[in-house]
């Protein structure tokens, strides 16, 4: 709560602690044991994500559709709190956490502090399973612990932050070649979300709560999907769990696999940023999903390991400057800068 309170502030924290009192009471009180319809979850699952709308999302609403929809600053970290209390009413109504759920568990499980800023996105069972051996780490478990925040703070501050401070916020006034700031964002963006997660994950073991891993040596997958598995592990297992499933998954033919995936991926570009180069980001690699998916199914040409590798490598690190920069930076840069 104090850490919640003084980065939040009462204006960051009333949204956030109205709607986890409706989320609640709902999966507290609500729900039963017994599997009930998506109408119980529905109008509180509603209220979560157009709160999430309207502080997050009104300045592309604003661009996009003309209009002047005033809305204060985002609460902190609004995003993290919405797909966790998602995840909880989902799983709820379909019984999978059984137990009953009270106030302290949903408030640990809440604002557990180490990932409440940015994640690594939690799973309700999985979390509080753990509370019920929490106890003072041993010395081995807690020099893991502190070599991990340590590590942590190394990437974040010593390289990804040093990184920043070279690279230009606007495309436009980069001298080098494209491939070289496609390669900079790359790691500049590794360093700083594995670094953060790696403190978030040490603090929580200093807990003896592990948090989830949020990377796993993601620049050495050899093809997209395995990338995705790889990369932001938290998100984008809920972006499968909540959005690619949810929507059907691949059960109701080619057509509407590939319409499921590609709208997961503009989810998870929408997820980074209210803009539309995120937008972009997320559709370019939603794209890419389907062309694998497509090229495995029809078991094409099958490349040595090194090329898909290099391939896959290639296109993220590219992909990393819609990220980044607008696309009319990106294509000032494709016209008057050179690729090597």
């Amino acid at each position: 709560l104090v850490f919640h309170a003084h980065y939040a502030g009462p204006a960051g924290m009333l949204p956030i602690f109205l709607i986890g009192a409706l989320v609640f009471l709902v999966s507290s009180q609500v729900l039963s044991k017994k599997r009930v319809g998506m109408r119980s979850i529905l109008p509180v699952a509603t209220i979560s994500i157009a709160a999430l709308l309207f502080y997050k999302y009104a300045p592309l609403l604003n661009e996009l559709t003309g209009s002047k929809i005033a809305s204060p600053a985002a609460p902190l970290a609004i995003s993290f709190f919405t797909f966790e209390f998602i995840h909880l009413l989902i799983e709820r109504r379909k019984n999978s956490i059984r137990e009953p759920i009270s106030l302290l568990n949903f408030a640990l499980f809440t604002l557990f502090f180490p990932s409440l800023a940015a994640g690594p996105v939690k799973r309700y069972d999985h979390f509080v399973s753990q509370l019920k051996n929490v106890s003072a780490p041993n010395w081995n478990e807690a020099s893991m612990a502190l070599g991990r925040i340590f590590l942590g703070y190394f990437q974040k501050f010593a390289l990804a932050d040093a990184l920043a401070a070279d690279l230009p916020i606007n495309a436009i006034h980069w001298e080098g070649s494209i491939s070289l700031l496609a390669l900079m964002q790359g790691f500049r963006i590794y360093m700083d979300f594995s670094g953060y997660s790696n403190i978030a994950i040490g603090l929580g073991l200093l807990f003896r709560i592990k948090l989830p891993e949020n990377f796993s040596f993601p620049y050495f997958s050899t093809n997209i999907s395995e990338f995705w598995r790889r990369w932001h592990m938290s998100l984008s297992s809920w972006i499968r769990d909540y959005v690619y499933i949810l929507l059907g998954g691949n059960r109701s033919g080619k057509i509407r696999t590939i319409f499921n995936l590609t709208l997961a991926m503009v989810v998870c570009g929408l997820w980074h940023g209210a803009a539309i180069h995120f937008v972009l980001w997320g559709l370019l690699h939603g794209i890419a999903l389907v062309i694998h998916r497509l090229w495995t199914k029809q078991s094409l040409i099958q490349f040595p390991s090194w090329v898909s590798w290099g391939l896959t490598f290639s296109f993220v690190q590219l992909s990393w400057l819609i990220f980044f920069h607008d696309f009319d930076q990106v294509q000032w840069l494709l016209e008057n800068r050179e690729w090597f």
